[in-house]
């Protein structure tokens, strides 16, 4: 009957909310018996290559399955900078201490920013060491793969604007969302205008190279489907290039689920694909119903799917 499968429908939802809650229930946080100014010898793998900024270089080591200490090397004028690639297997030494927030009422939570990347720790490497790279691998395939590309786009985007170090790094940020290079006084204009979040990359970024993509793909007189997957595929290798954060990866899935529509012949209707990706997301990650940037991304987007699509309907779409 209707009242029994409405019954069965919410007590698995109530359920499945149940089992994501417990499943992702954070663990204390991992601890090392260390002063603030004592130096520890720490091995590790490499899961964030290196990035230089101005007389530093920065990268983050996993000691641990998820625990992971961001690392940062002060450059003298004579040191020569030594890139790290995901995956290498290195030992430094290193003063560590666990991040901390500011006392500030309604600052940025800084430390729940790092833990939620399982990042539990900053390291200062001692002046006059280097990293010591130890024999073999670590890290998966896949995100090496990832990584490569990651560098190499930030190697091309350098060799395009020498010695022009704003170009390079607003060009990083726009469209890599590689900000180690940005200075304050350059973005103080776009966060007093309230457009810092051009430099951020977010679903807009995907958007655009979703349907230029599929334009170009038409126009070549691919079908529908084609254009559709291979789009797809650029989407999510975009996604995953330019950080893997979390708008341009919901964009991506909203952007996939609309594929599958189209490749079973129904039309992707706003609020359902929109339904679908915010429960896949929050079994994946519940604590990002409490992040603004979810709430806002999505109400916009509810918003538009429950009044501008159906005005659209009713008047101006074919």
């Amino acid at each position: 009957s209707t009242w029994l499968r409405k019954t069965c429908t919410l007590l698995a939802i109530f359920f499945t909310g149940a089992l994501t809650e417990s499943y992702h229930r954070p663990c204390p946080n991992p601890t090392i018996d260390a002063g603030a100014r004592e130096i520890m010898i720490l091995e590790g793998c490499v899961v964030e290559p290196t990035v230089f900024s101005q007389n530093r270089e920065q990268f983050t080591l996993e000691l641990a399955p998820a625990a992971r200490a961001r690392v940062t090397f002060n450059l003298d004028d004579d040191s020569t900078p030594q890139p790290l690639t995901y995956g290498q297997h290195v030992e430094i030494e290193a003063r560590i201490r666990p991040p901390h927030n500011y006392n500030n009422p309604g600052s940025f939570d800084y430390a729940l920013y790092l833990a939620r990347q399982k990042i539990f720790w900053t390291a200062t490497m001692a002046r006059h060491t280097t990293p010591r790279i130890l024999p073999g691998r670590c890290g998966s395939r896949f995100w090496s793969f990832i990584y490569a590309l990651r560098t190499s786009a930030v190697d091309r985007i350098e060799k395009l604007y020498p010695g022009d170090t704003y170009s390079t790094g607003m060009m990083e940020a726009v469209l890599i969302g590689e900000k180690s290079k940005l200075e304050r006084v350059w973005t103080d204009n776009f966060r007093r205008t309230g457009t810092y979040h051009t430099l951020v990359i977010a679903g807009f970024h995907v958007t655009i190279l979703a349907g230029c993509l599929l334009f170009l793909l038409r126009i070549c007189m691919l079908d529908e489907i084609r254009a559709l997957a291979i789009t797809c595929a650029a989407a999510w290798l975009y996604a995953l290039v330019s950080g893997s954060n979390a708008p341009a990866v919901r964009a991506a899935a909203g952007f996939t689920f609309y594929a599958v529509a189209r490749f079973f012949f129904r039309r992707g209707r706003v609020l359902n694909l929109l339904a679908l990706v915010a429960i896949l997301y929050l079994l994946w990650d519940p604590d990002q119903l409490f992040d603004a940037a979810f709430q806002l991304s999505f109400l916009c987007v509810a918003a538009i799917g429950a009044f501008v699509a159906p005005l659209l309907q009713s008047t101006s779409i074919p």
